[in-house]
């Protein structure tokens, strides 16, 4: 079982393949101590795994694994299932879609305390 925290850590990895700890750590607000501890879990679960950098072999990348791609599919199955006919018209489904995105992407720029996706600055959080 995933807590929430890792669940956040490996959402943002599956968007962004190859990414460095240091951009998860940016884009979580975790600490780099508490990031570390989170990957090596989900390293030991088999979800993540690490490669160095073919262009800087001090660098890290981290990819998930095929059992996470496999468990993402899952739940993405298991979700259209539940939410299979709920909205029919494909215009609801597209709009539904931004509105989650921009959301999504705003609170990811407030959390770096960067402008948001309408232009307005958002405060940086401090934690």
């Amino acid at each position: 079982m995933r807590s929430p925290v890792e669940s956040t850590v490996m959402r943002f990895i599956n968007q962004n393949p190859a990414i460095s700890g240091r951009a998860v750590s940016d884009a979580t607000m975790l600490s780099s101590s508490n990031l570390a501890r989170i990957l090596r879990g989900l390293e030991e679960k088999g979800l993540i795994r690490r490669e160095s950098d073919l262009k800087d072999a001090r660098a890290v990348r981290l990819y998930l694994t095929d059992l996470a791609h496999a468990n993402l599919k899952f739940l993405r199955n298991s979700w259209s299932r539940m939410l299979d006919g709920l909205i029919e018209d494909e215009g609801a489904i597209d709009l539904v879609n931004g509105v989650l995105r921009r959301v999504d992407e705003g609170l990811l720029a407030r959390r770096k305390g960067q402008t948001s996706t309408d232009g307005r600055s958002e405060p940086s959080v401090e934690g």
